[in-house]
């Protein structure tokens, strides 16, 4: 292998141990902003996306010592999935949850969250931009990042909806992300906003490793 493709692979195995070691962190019990014990953890978009994240940097890595740095489209397609829906959970953390959360903006960036919100993101962003192909991919594959999160959607948005009041006030025990504060009008604003924000960052994440692999190739072709 390329020494590129070791430093993939060894981002890629941090990946995995720092998901794995913050999920048992958060399950654990230790109290903290947007956690919870056990199982139950596992009911927020940002632990499944690192958890996403964590398997597909486990199979990517895998992949590149069996192949020789190569990686199949499929796989390519999927790391582009993972690290796209853990960017958004650093987006909407950052810019629509932390200004609201009453203990402090970076409170949403501490303990097994600093790595979930913050270091898993940027690595998995590191690791897409300047050590995979993006060329590779065409453009429609940044419409299968839209995918988690519309599984998510599912599970968050329909038992909100059917258990609202006739107000269109809901129940602010499972709205855990505080989307739907001013109540069931916000559906349409909620899933036009956090689709685009995921589109936006398959797209930006495909267009920056692109770039850098094509500046890439014409250096080595001087």
């Amino acid at each position: 292998m390329k020494t590129r493709d070791k430093i993939s692979v060894c981002l890629n195995f941090l990946i995995a141990v720092l998901v794995v070691g913050c999920t048992v962190w958060m399950m654990s019990g230790i109290k903290g902003p947007l956690a919870d014990r056990g199982a139950a953890a596992l009911k927020f978009f940002t632990v499944d996306s690192n958890i996403l994240m964590g398997i597909t940097a486990v199979i990517v890595a895998v992949l590149k010592i069996k192949r020789k740095g190569e990686l199949p489209r499929w796989a390519l397609a999927l790391y582009l999935v993972a690290a796209s829906s853990v960017m958004l959970t650093f987006t909407v953390v950052a810019l629509l949850l932390s200004p609201f959360v009453p203990s402090g903006y970076f409170s949403l960036f501490t303990k097994y969250n600093f790595f979930f919100h913050f270091f898993v993101p940027v690595l998995g962003a590191v690791d897409f931009i300047f050590f995979e192909d993006g060329r590779k991919l065409r453009f429609r594959a940044c419409f299968l990042a839209i995918i988690a999160v519309a599984l998510y959607g599912v599970y968050y948005i329909v038992p909100l909806m059917l258990t609202a009041a006739p107000d269109g006030t809901v129940n602010a025990a499972r709205d855990w992300y505080m989307f739907f504060r001013l109540g069931t009008k916000m559906l349409v604003p909620v899933i036009l906003i956090i689709s685009g924000m995921d589109f936006a960052g398959s797209v930006l994440l495909r267009l920056f490793s692109r770039l850098r692999a094509a500046a890439s190739a014409k250096r080595e072709a001087e």
